[in-house]
């Protein structure tokens, strides 16, 4: 990542093209190129399976929509590793209460997954659309992974992930549009399908072998402290949905039409939740509450634009209208001008709680050169009106007439786009999460209309299947068929050295400096 305010504003537009701004459930129901998250769900009272004894019948287990294979994505369930935690919190609602699972995957991950516990079996319940509204618990199967809630195992085999679902239905379903009927299932997510009532904020994650109990308020406000489960830290917290008190102008602020999402991160950050954490041998964490943050970020803002106002005033003129951000003005700056502004805004200061206890793999990998991974890239575009994709998206290719066998045919919404594929050879083998290839590209530069063109920000994606030394290896991506001009592909080589998620997102903690490898140039016509 060359720096951070060009890449957030590649991501950020990248992000609205694949619609991650979307409402979570309608987001979940189009995903195309991943097994789709899950949604964990709440009982609010009684269901048709709730006979005059109280006794809930048990319905088919939930299970993957999309096989999972052993070195690629995630990985599979290591059967012998799942594990009910000891951790219940009641729903706000009543009926059963949440719970958290743990599992180990091929891929080197460790994983809590979410959901009810019937019976001393955790998983979710057949109403509000789900599983066409039986009323039945439908237990999590043994090799089941939801997606979400995995982080990379560090020397002890202890990882580290904090996970925020806010806005889910309180009913219970996975992702299979196989198991819905309509409700909270019906592909909008809409008000009208979900009442507030119905809907729960869940906190959940591992905070490590040293973490020891949380602080959190619940929905009316008042404070709780609660035990973690051992030996992973982890932690869980249900409250009913409560809507971000966005203000105008918020920096950071999460909120769209639907007020759904969800977020993932190995470190805590701020959040509507948690407020503290306790550990055996290290002081305590607090974190700021969401009011006081936005507090921080807004005299950030204000502090950046009064100093550029003064000191930097081409930088400003190009940011700001009226004293107001404007969207997509930081991809029109210089790369001399992306740096005047970072010297501007100084380090970034996102409060979080650190990740105690963490111990850097013994075996970690020698620093590698990049004389030692250099390879020839190749990349070529394909237009089509229909793609086909194989597996996990392991293999994507045009299908214009035909689905090739083995392959499904993608969902495409949104605008026409162009298949990027890309060619090289690894040079360093990948045999689980630890490391992987990271694939990215520019923002296209047309010379015949230069300046901002929207929805055609840069994209980077990182290989998810482990590698060969000396394999060749095809990754796909999707750019815009709307965008023109030229585009830089880059590959290189990046290892994890700290906590992180199952999703590797390039210069976040927990990744290292990526090793280039090499790189070509595609033009959009």
């Amino acid at each position: 990542m060359s720096d951070y305010f060009d890449h957030v504003e590649r991501s950020l537009r990248e992000a609205v093209r694949e619609r991650r701004h979307a409402p979570w459930l309608a987001r979940v129901l189009s995903h195309r190129s991943r097994p789709a998250l899950v949604a964990v769900v709440a009982l609010l009272g009684g269901g048709t399976a709730l006979a005059a004894t109280g006794v809930l019948q048990t319905g088919a287990p939930v299970s993957s929509e999309v096989r999972a294979t052993p070195n690629a994505g995630e990985g599979t369930v290591i059967a012998s590793s799942v594990r009910l935690l000891p951790l219940r919190v009641p729903d706000p609602g009543g009926g059963p209460p949440w719970g958290l699972r743990a599992a180990r995957t091929s891929r080197g991950l460790l994983c809590v997954e979410v959901g009810r516990v019937v019976g001393g079996r955790i998983g979710v319940l057949g109403r509000d659309g789900a599983f066409h509204d039986d009323g039945a618990f439908h237990p999590f199967g043994e090799t089941y992974l939801p997606g979400v809630g995995c982080g990379t195992e560090d020397a002890r085999g202890d990882a580290f992930t904090n996970v925020q679902l806010h806005g889910i239905p309180a009913s219970g379903q996975l992702d299979n549009r196989r198991y819905t009927s309509g409700g909270c299932y019906g592909g909008s997510a809409s008000a009208a399908a979900c009442p507030p009532s119905q809907l729960r904020d869940v906190y959940f994650g591992m905070l490590g072998p040293d973490a020891t109990g949380v602080t959190a308020l619940d929905g009316h406000g008042h404070t709780s402290v609660s035990a973690t489960s051992s030996p992973s830290g982890a932690y869980l917290v249900v409250v009913p949905h409560r809507e971000p008190r966005c203000q105008p102008g918020a920096v950071f602020c999460v909120h769209n039409s639907g007020d759904h999402y969800y977020t993932s991160s190995p470190t805590l950050p701020v959040n509507e939740a948690v407020t503290a954490i306790a550990y055996r041998d290290a002081p305590p964490c607090r974190l700021p509450d969401p009011a006081e943050q936005l507090e921080q970020e807004r005299a950030d803002a204000l502090r950046v634009r009064e100093t550029l106002r003064g000191e930097n005033r081409d930088i400003y003129t190009k940011l700001y209208r009226s004293g107001r951000l404007q969207p997509g003005a930081i991809a029109t700056l210089s790369p001399r001008q992306i740096a005047e502004l970072q010297d501007v805004r100084g380090p970034l200061r996102e409060p979080s709680c650190p990740d105690v206890g963490f111990v850097a793999p013994s075996g970690s990998q020698a620093r590698l050169t990049a004389a030692e991974l250099a390879s020839p890239v190749t990349a070529r575009l394909q237009r089509a009106r229909h793609y086909c994709e194989r597996g996990q998206g392991e293999s994507v290719v045009p299908c214009e007439h035909h689905v090739p066998r083995g392959y499904k045919r993608m969902a495409m919404p949104g605008p026409p786009e162009a298949l990027l594929t890309v060619d090289f050879t690894a040079r360093e083998p990948v045999t689980n999460f630890d490391s992987h290839y990271e694939i990215e590209t520019t923002t296209p530069v047309d010379p015949r209309h230069p300046g901002f063109q929207e929805g055609c920000g840069g994209t980077f994606g990182p290989t998810q299947r482990n590698l060969r030394a000396g394999q060749l290896v095809r990754h796909t991506s999707f750019m815009n068929a709307h965008c023109h001009g030229r585009t830089v592909v880059t590959v290189a080589y990046v290892t994890v050295n700290g906590p992180s998620g199952a999703q590797p997102v390039p210069g976040l903690p927990g990744q290292s400096s990526p090793i280039p490898v090499g790189k070509t140039a595609v033009t959009l016509p």
